[in-house]
């Protein structure tokens, strides 16, 4: 269990900005994982590489503090509404949290979408998991 006090800073900031940047009425609750690779310091996890990428072995490279420059310099909000960027795959892509498709127990389907491909449509975001925990489970 996260203890409050070993969240770090950052990662509260980067909370309080997306739920802004998104309109939110609050702070956006990141998912549990995503809160345990902030307190633990990882910041790349090599995935299996079940999943639709062509990538030989795709990575999860986590943003981190840089979350919101990646949300404001991709320009997400004008692209992608309702997406923010969680990781890069190491091929171009990101992992995305679909804010649009949160159900009421937490749960936030992750989507991939390359960054000269930004948007909503069939050919551009690809759901890779029901949640963040599913993509980093290493029985995917």
């Amino acid at each position: 269990m996260t203890i409050m006090n070993e969240i770090p800073e950052w990662l509260t900031l980067v909370s309080v900005e997306a739920g802004k940047r998104l309109g939110l009425p609050g702070p956006l609750v990141f998912p549990p994982e995503l809160i345990t690779l902030a307190v633990e310091g990882i910041e790349l996890i090599e995935l299996e590489p079940s999943w639709t990428s062509d990538l030989p072995l795709p990575e999860f490279a986590f943003l981190a503090a840089d979350m919101v420059d990646f949300y404001d310099d991709y320009e997400f909000s004008e692209w992608i509404p309702g997406a923010w960027p969680l990781a890069l795959d190491g091929g171009g892509g990101f992992f995305c949290l679909d804010l649009r498709a949160a159900n009421a127990d937490g749960e936030i389907p992750v989507v991939w979408v390359h960054a000269s491909n930004l948007g909503w449509g069939d050919d551009e975001a690809v759901r890779v998991a029901a949640s963040l925990a599913d993509l980093l489970s290493p029985s995917k």
